[in-house]
């Protein structure tokens, strides 16, 4: 096993992780007013 190539996977793993945790960060109220919404029959309407 390599060492460099064993510590680049770990951080490319760990920024890919990051990234998803902030896109969760930012898409949560949003999601959580429109589950709201929807709740109370106010939500997108087809």
């Amino acid at each position: 096993m390599n060492a460099p190539t064993s510590a680049q996977q770990y951080k490319k793993q760990q920024s890919e992780l990051e990234r998803q945790r902030e896109m969760l960060d930012k898409t949560k109220d949003f999601t959580f007013i429109n589950l709201l919404l929807k709740s109370l029959g106010m939500g997108e309407r087809k």
